[in-house]
């Protein structure tokens, strides 16, 4: 048996050794989601909606890095997918600024969320089809995986003793390369969603960038290129 206090601090360990044990998958991730919450400053009031979303971006990207190094993958999966549609709903949002799209007040002043997410996904394919490409292949994959109940990910953390009794794993049983893989993920997503705000600032400049942005993006374009070209030689994805 095993009590809050004894797991969170197992997480801390990991957290804390997550740049020894995962190198330099850790080290870019971290440097790409850290970076994700410095890369603007002022942002133009207009884009409020924006910047509200942004927010959930930056939670929800951080959140899925601790969840990969702490052995969550579902935990790590939903926050991909959190990320993904706050990205999405962001990058919509620079388009459409008018907040009674996103939102419905009733008569007893009860606020509702409207479907914005769909409109976005309607628009994003003529707006930004590359962009648009990389997250629907990202949320697809996430969706058929480990984002809904399914025995794929439930197997691996239950252990059968010889004496009949069943042990419950709290964290996931992986391997360094699927962590690997994940960390790279939740880079490559924050990264993609850096590059097209970017180039929509340079379009209709909404937000003052920190010096030398598109110096320190071609840098993590190299650095995440690296590291997918490392991930396929491993036994685990040769041949992806």
């Amino acid at each position: 048996m095993f009590s809050i206090h004894d797991l969170t601090g197992a997480e801390a360990r990991m957290i804390h050794i997550a740049e020894y044990e995962y190198g330099d998958y850790f080290k870019v991730a971290n440097s790409i989601v850290m970076f994700l919450w410095k890369f603007s400053g002022k942002i133009d009031p207009d884009f409020w909606i924006f910047a509200a979303f942004l927010s959930q971006v930056q939670k929800s990207a951080l959140l899925a890095l601790m969840s990969a190094v702490r052995q969550h993958d579902i935990q790590t999966s939903m926050m991909m997918r959190y990320t993904l549609e706050s990205a999405t709903l962001a990058v919509y949002s620079t388009h459409e600024k008018n907040e009674d799209c996103y939102h419905e007040i009733k008569a007893d002043g009860t606020v509702l969320p409207k479907d914005a997410l769909r409109k976005a996904y309607k628009w994003m394919p003529k707006a930004y089809p590359e962009y648009n490409q990389a997250v629907k292949f990202q949320k697809d994959t996430l969706n058929k995986y480990s984002t809904h109940g399914n025995i794929l990910p439930s197997v691996f953390n239950v252990d059968f003793q010889e004496d009949g009794k069943v042990r419950f794993n709290f964290f996931d049983t992986t391997t360094k390369d699927l962590t690997n893989f994940k960390i790279w993920c939740t880079a490559d997503i924050c990264f993609k969603f850096l590059n097209v705000i970017g180039y929509i600032n340079k379009e209709q400049p909404f937000f003052d960038s920190v010096p030398k942005f598109n110096m320190i993006m071609s840098e993590y374009n190299s650095q995440i290129n690296l590291l997918k070209e490392n991930l396929r030689q491993t036994e685990t994805f040769k041949g992806l």
